[in-house]
């Protein structure tokens, strides 16, 4: 199991941001297009327990993942999550699968996403939802993720909320923000 530590960065000047990490030598991926549905029991006890079971298509490849927010998992300005993936290679038979275990499909969230990675690791990733401001998220060590902010001049304007909150933020359903 993998943790994840990230912090988001919301109404970003992406050009800038852009300029200062490409003059930082990070390197550039291609920018994907990221389906994600996000499944439940009816019941909702993943969402009450800040998790979620995913499946998540990015450009040519699919997983299932699942995340759990750890204990204290906003402290700081920090959102901790506990992380497992693996692989899929047919999305509409690990849907169904999903569906006759009981599960139901809660959330449908489509964004574009360019991502960059520093020489230490850290990932920089600047996500365009449809309907709101583009938003970076910073994920790596805390140290890294802090000396990322400080190089990109965003000390002090990070937030640890869950990507749900940052759409209510926006005034935007969080159970479905889809390109159209």
């Amino acid at each position: 199991m993998a943790i994840e530590i990230e912090v988001k960065v919301l109404d970003i000047d992406q050009d800038k941001i852009v300029s200062l990490l490409q003059e930082a030598k990070a390197t550039e991926k291609p920018e994907q297009f990221i389906d994600d549905r996000i499944f439940d029991f009816p019941d909702k006890r993943f969402d009450a327990k800040k998790s979620q079971l995913r499946i998540r298509q990015k450009g040519d490849k699919s997983i299932m993942e699942f995340k759990s927010s750890t204990t204290g998992a906003e402290t700081e300005g920090y959102h901790i999550a506990d992380e497992i993936d693996f692989g899929i290679s047919d999305v509409e038979k690990a849907t169904e699968l999903l569906l006759k275990l009981g599960f139901i499909q809660t959330k449908h969230r489509q964004k574009k996403r360019k991502q960059f990675v520093l020489a230490d690791g850290c990932k920089v990733e600047i996500d365009v939802y449809p309907g709101i401001p583009n938003l970076l998220e910073v994920e790596g060590s805390k140290e890294n993720i802090q000396k990322t902010l400080k190089m990109l001049g965003l000390v002090g304007k990070e937030c640890s909320w869950p990507i749900a909150r940052v759409m209510e933020h926006y005034e935007k359903d969080p159970n479905k923000i889809v390109f159209e």
